[in-house]
């Protein structure tokens, strides 16, 4: 794993930053649409503020589309070279493998180990930061920015969110013991 870091650390941690920057422009969403609610209740504002909320608005999920597809092309392609590494390395060790050691290994083992689990490690980190923010920015969501339309719901779900994520665990963990 430490060899991974350093091969392919800083853009994943890049990446990790756009993501950062794509939530946080997504989140922004609600408190423009109530600024731009205020803006359509009171009359007495000039037309001027209501574009200029429009055009903000407009430009923030632009940029958001930006940060994401960026965010996408990175992980995917630092996924696609930590495959290649792996397979790589995986291919070079079965080179080197001793008479004795590939008696105890078959073929098969190494095929799979080249194949499938350096994809699952590959494919682990397109979601990675996705998993990561997932609970501050559930949290973050209904707590602060929806407050002002759900009151009694977001009091709910606050104390609910953390029982159904893990008893969501529980189950998925459960559900792959009895496979």
């Amino acid at each position: 794993m430490t060899a991974l870091h350093r091969a392919f650390g800083l853009r994943f941690y890049l990446a990790g930053l756009l993501k950062l920057m794509y939530d946080i422009s997504e989140l922004s969403s609600p408190l423009f649409i109530k600024w731009i609610i205020q803006y359509m209740q009171d009359e007495s504002q000039p037309i001027y503020k209501g574009y200029i909320l429009c055009a903000a608005m407009l430009l923030v999920q632009m940029f958001a589309l930006f940060a994401i597809q960026t965010y996408f092309h990175v992980v995917m392609t630092q996924g696609l070279r930590v495959k290649t590494a792996l397979r790589a390395a995986v291919y070079q060790k079965a080179l080197r493998l001793s008479s004795q050691a590939r008696q105890k290994m078959n073929t098969g083992d190494i095929t799979n180990y080249m194949s499938i689990d350096s994809a699952k490690i590959g494919d682990l980190l397109t979601y990675l930061h996705t998993v990561r923010v997932f609970y501050s920015q559930a949290k973050i969501f209904v707590t602060h920015t929806n407050f002002f339309l759900l009151r009694l719901g977001v009091l709910l779900s606050k104390f609910l969110f953390p029982y159904f994520s893990y008893s969501n665990y529980w189950v998925g963990v459960h559900s792959l013991v009895s496979l």
